[in-house]
């Protein structure tokens, strides 16, 4: 799944936020990377929420050792 999280990056990148990531648009990337990777799309959706909410942690915690 290293490559879903760089594709999910790059696509991040090119100015797909994460709430069209996560929100509308979730099933058409799962569809995309599950093809891609040949993996069931379920899978893959569950896979984008969890890099999407570590994403959203690791930001989170940069922010805060940032405000202290």
């Amino acid at each position: 799944m290293k490559n879903l999280r760089k594709n999910l990056n790059n696509d991040i990148r090119s100015g797909t936020s994460l709430l069209e990531i996560v929100g509308e648009n979730i099933d058409h990337h799962a569809e995309l990377f599950a093809e891609k990777f040949k993996v069931k799309k379920t899978k893959i959706k569950k896979e984008i929420i969890k890099i999407v909410i570590q994403g959203l942690n690791e930001n989170l915690e940069r922010l805060c050792k940032i405000k202290n």
